[in-house]
């Protein structure tokens, strides 16, 4: 099983942007789809930082979960878990 595809879907409720809510779909090859959510501060960089690490996971087994998170952590400049 592969990841075929990560979208981030975000929602606009009444403390947008200041407060964002975006939910993260995970898709894969044999049809599983996958959720999770996250929330920042402020919305400036959120969704473009889930779309550029669902690249990086694209092709990727979803089940080796540790390996992905310190694959994606390890890319992200400046972060730190």
């Amino acid at each position: 099983m592969k990841i075929t595809e990560v979208r981030a879907l975000p929602v606009k409720g009444r403390h947008w942007p200041r407060f964002p809510m975006v939910f993260i779909e995970v898709r894969t090859d044999e049809g599983l789809v996958g959720t999770g959510e996250a929330l920042a501060f402020q919305a400036t960089g959120v969704i473009q930082s889930i779309e550029q690490i669902g690249g990086w996971l694209c092709g990727e087994d979803p089940l080796q979960i540790e390996r992905l998170w310190s694959s994606a952590s390890a890319r992200a400049p400046g972060w730190q878990p």
